[in-house]
């Protein structure tokens, strides 16, 4: 299901930098752990911009079917037009 999101960060660890932050109007995050380093490392560059959590646990291997199921399921309502 291709989606277009513009002005949208997928934040993965610490490869995070504030400049990314100050363009997005959506972030979106795996687990909560990752909203509450984000906001405490990132607050000014984060400003009000609205943060996801997509409550999505860390168990998953890399593209396997349930964790790209669920990533669909979990975005859709915060996609334009879904």
């Amino acid at each position: 299901m291709p989606a277009t999101v513009t002005n949208a960060l997928w934040v993965a660890g610490s490869t995070t930098r504030g400049c990314q932050l100050h363009w997005a109007d959506l972030v979106v995050v795996m687990e909560k752990a990752h909203r509450t380093k984000l906001r405490r490392g990132y607050a000014r560059a984060l400003g009000s911009t609205r943060v996801v959590c997509l409550d999505i646990p860390d168990r998953y291997a890399f593209m396997e079917p349930a964790l790209i199921e669920l990533l669909e399921a979990r975005m859709r309502p915060h996609l334009p037009g879904r």
